[in-house]
């Protein structure tokens, strides 16, 4: 099938037809899907050359709706949000880029008339009632948990970051559908129809970055308890500079107490901890691929007792570990098994080259067309546990 009939493109009604190049992303990290097309615009170049072929594509302005669906499947709607015009002798070319229907809820404001507060709603309650005057609908595929007693939203804060804040407190991932809709949903809840393997047929390229810049080997959260005002002692203020004290010598034991390897906590070495009183709260997770002593660390990030706190120092191991891990790899054609790559998907990857056998999150998808290279499909796969801060830590 050739690449105009895989891809229909439709802009304020007119049929896009003849484009030369294509590219449409979906990526977890940028909340809505994005797209730019590469085609003749009809009516400019015959308005220029009286021998210019006629059509009906043109003229194409800004703030247009479009619609794109890819091997009969919609992908994308938005609005065209970019217009760049070209021409030299003879021909006129006409680039057009925008996003999905979402792009509106990272860009504006949620309460442009001023501070706004809600009472005992719940997670996708609130989303609603921010998104329903853009005309985004919200799907919720997950439990969101109790309803919020107070939700609050400051005066210049925009209507992502207001959800992305309470979404972040029941560990929920929020994104878009490209369609119609918001989802707040979990990472990696579906598998994707094939695996990746390589080098291999239809393994056009894959380019792996693996980072230990951001991990650490020991994870701290602190807190206090909600009857613990007060009570701190001035030797171990609750800020990020309150790190365990181990120098020198010290060091050494730390490191013999588990046999010159791995680290444990001080407390699980045997040595002595400078906790105070009123820090009564406290998790920490290790990284055991970080050998040296490297500690972070975080304060919770409310009020709460000690799961609270391991709980948060568990999440910090897993996503600062799965985020150091990154693949980008570019397929041959869009689809795997007849259907689509998507985003949030699981998909096992085994490569030779890059010495890895295990399953990957699809974090992110871009369907690429140009002229020479026909479809390929890059995608961005990442550790499972990036997204999800529910993941099971076991599985890596």
């Amino acid at each position: 099938m050739s690449a105009t009939r895989a891809v229909s493109v439709s802009v304020n009604g007119m049929v896009l037809d003849r484009w030369t190049s294509v590219a449409i992303n979906r990526d977890l990290g940028e909340i809505c899907g994005s797209f730019e097309l590469t085609l003749r615009d009809d009516a400019r170049s015959l308005a220029a050359w009286p021998y210019g072929t006629p059509g009906q594509i043109g003229p194409l302005l800004l703030s247009q709706p479009v619609e794109i669906s890819v091997y009969g499947q919609v992908v994308l709607r938005g609005w065209v949000e970019a217009v760049e015009q070209s021409y030299q002798e003879g021909e006129a070319s006409l680039t057009i880029a925008g996003r999905d229907i979402a792009g509106d809820l990272v860009d504006c404001t949620a309460g442009p008339e001023g501070p706004v507060e809600f009472k005992s709603l719940r997670l996708e309650e609130f989303a609603e009632r921010l998104c329903a005057p853009f005309g985004i609908g919200v799907r919720c595929d997950v439990d969101t948990g109790e309803p919020f007693e107070k939700i609050s939203v400051d005066v210049t804060e925009t209507v992502l970051s207001a959800i992305e804040k309470y979404a972040r407190q029941r560990e929920v991932l929020v994104t878009s559908d490209g369609i119609a809709d918001l989802v707040l949903t979990r990472s990696g809840q579906t598998r994707a129809a094939a695996d990746i393997k390589g080098p291999g047929p239809g393994v056009l390229m894959v380019r792996g970055q693996f980072s230990a810049t951001d991990r650490f080997s020991d994870y701290y959260v602190k807190g206090q308890a909600p009857r613990a005002g007060g009570q701190r002692a001035s030797a171990a203020p609750m800020t990020a500079g309150s790190l365990p004290a181990v120098r020198g010598d010290e060091a050494s034991r730390y490191r013999a107490a588990n046999g010159g390897g791995q680290i444990k906590s001080k407390r699980e070495a045997g040595l002595p901890t400078r906790e105070a009183a009123g820090v009564t709260v406290l998790g920490h997770a290790r990284d055991t691929e970080i050998t040296r002593y490297r500690p972070m660390v975080t304060l919770l990030k409310a009020s709460g007792k000690d799961a609270d706190a391991q709980s948060q120092a568990d999440w910090m191991a897993r996503v600062h570990r799965a985020r150091g891990d990154n693949l980008v790899i570019a397929l041959q054609g869009w689809r795997a098994a007849g259907q689509l790559w998507q985003p949030n998907c699981l998909t096992r990857v085994t490569d030779r080259f890059m010495m890895v056998d295990r399953d990957y999150l699809i974090a992110g998808v871009r369907y690429g067309y140009g002229e020479g290279e026909g479809e390929v499909a890059e995608l961005r796969v990442t550790g499972p546990e990036a997204y999800d801060p529910e993941a099971d830590d076991a599985a890596a």
